[in-house]
């Protein structure tokens, strides 16, 4: 019996922890420094366990980025506005300019192609102790992040079990029934 229990977890659990650990990353609380700390803990450093995490956010974030309709992730150049007067056109050739100058540092490009989870990743993780409502975290910063924003909120709201409560609980009463555990009604 404890063999099966091991073989059914072992595979409920290597299914379920990519998903899992995405949550904690997108957890501002913890992000994937908590997920490499733990991965490396439980599979030694640089594992293949860790790496298939990194590559199935990205392919997530990338999933909801391409299927997101009337957001941009990066605005490559500022919004054009038809303009009647020469005095608006030099304007926008200035915010042009002044795009091209924040894009070049020491004449080396920015990649501006960072995407929402790249920066937020680079952000400082908040304080652990700090009482935080994930979704309304997100909820918070979705101008921000708009297509991580509907990420978080899609991957935090997964149900964490597959299995029907009813199916769940007749399968442990059972357990403890043939354990020798008795109930009794009141």
């Amino acid at each position: 019996m404890s063999n099966q229990m091991y073989n059914k977890f072992h595979k409920y659990w290597s299914d379920f922890s990519i998903i899992l650990a995405i949550a904690i990353i997108l957890d501002p609380r913890y992000k994937m420094e908590f997920v490499m700390f733990v991965y490396e803990r439980l599979y030694g450093a640089e594992s293949k366990q860790l790496e298939e995490v990194k590559e199935k956010l990205f392919a997530l974030f990338n999933k909801y980025v391409t299927s997101s309709t009337g957001r941009s992730t990066a605005r490559l150049s500022p919004p054009s506005h038809p303009s009647t007067s020469s005095g608006r056109q030099r304007v926008d050739d200035l915010d042009l300019v002044l795009l091209d100058f924040n894009n070049n540092i020491n004449g080396d490009i920015v990649n501006i192609q960072r995407t929402q989870l790249d920066l937020y990743l680079e952000e400082r993780r908040l304080e652990r102790s700090i009482d935080l409502n994930i979704l309304d975290f997100w909820k918070g910063n979705e101008p921000r992040y708009p297509e991580l924003a509907a990420m978080a909120r899609d991957v935090l709201n997964v149900p964490i079990s597959t299995v029907a409560s009813e199916s769940a609980l007749s399968w442990v009463v059972g357990f403890l029934i043939n354990s020798g555990v008795h109930f009794f009604r009141m």
